[in-house]
Parts: C-alpha cells; structure tokens; sequence
C-alpha cells in the first residue's frame, strides 16, 4: 500500500462476512418486532372484519367466526412476513415446508385464541370482542416468538 490509501482489514478466509454486532442484531430485532406488529395490525382489521360478520350478519357463533376470521388474518401475515417483515428465511427454498411451518405455528396460535376467548367472555362474562383484545396479545406474542425462532433466523438457507 502505498502513503495515504486507505487501511483494509484483513479478514480470515475462513469468514464469509464479518460476525454482525450485538446492537445490529438487536436493531433488526425490533425493526422486525414492529414490521410483524404493522403487519398483524393489517392481519387482525381482517380478522376482526370476519370474526364480526359472520357473528353478527351470518349468526354464526363467534367461536366459528373467530376461526375464519383468523385464518384469513393469518394468510395476510404470511404474505407480508416473507414479502417484507423478516430478513432471513430458513426454508426458502422449501416454500411448502415453510407454509407448513407457519401455519402450524398459527394453529397453535388459533388454539390459543379460542381458548382465551371462550375463558373470558364465558369466565369473567365481557363481550367476545372485549376478550379478543386479550387473546390479541397473547397470540401475537406467541406467533412472534415462534416463527422468529423457527422460521425467520439465519440458518442453512436464508
């Protein structure tokens, strides 16, 4: 090198990139915790549209419509997760296995917001959709942790 170029750091060959850094890979943390709470906001007006609907127009009961309702939220999850929300993505190249994951993930979710909802609206006695806003919380928590961890990481394929 000669006077006044600029220092290059040398790099193990053994490295394909540099390790990333505790607070880069908290910063892409909460700006994926945010994108997936933008994107389950557009998940829930879907789901909460159709858990309203078919329980007040269709008379269906509001156990059946919260599960359409949140299987259609959970379509448009999906979408705008591996569209925009999550850098990585494990299975990639598998997509059947990835949406497999993903939606048993969601019937676990799903499991989860029938209960609480039959547990508070039949339990404590409040109107089904002052208990979505508990089973909101805890799904959306739940779903989070569980497609970061299993599906939206680096790993083999991403």
């Amino acid at each position: 090198m000669t006077a006044g170029s600029p220092v290059r750091p040398v790099m193990d060959r053994s490295m394909t990139r540099p390790a990333a850094l505790p607070g880069a890979i908290s910063q892409q943390l909460g700006e994926e915790f945010f994108r997936y709470l933008a994107v389950s906001a557009g998940g829930l007006v879907v789901d909460l549209a159709l858990l309203i609907w078919f329980t007040e127009s269709v008379g269906l009961s509001y156990l059946w419509s919260a599960a359409i309702g949140f299987v259609a939220g959970a379509g448009v999850v999906y979408w705008l997760s591996v569209t925009w929300v999550f850098r990585y993505r494990r299975l990639r190249d598998k997509p059947a296995a990835e949406l497999g994951l993903f939606l048993a993930i969601g019937l676990v979710g799903l499991g989860l917001n029938e209960v609480v909802l039959f547990a508070v609206t039949e339990g404590v006695g409040v109107h089904y959709l002052v208990s979505k806003v508990f089973a909101v919380g805890t799904v959306f928590m739940w779903n989070f942790a569980a497609r970061k961890c299993l599906l939206f990481r680096p790993g083999p394929t991403t």
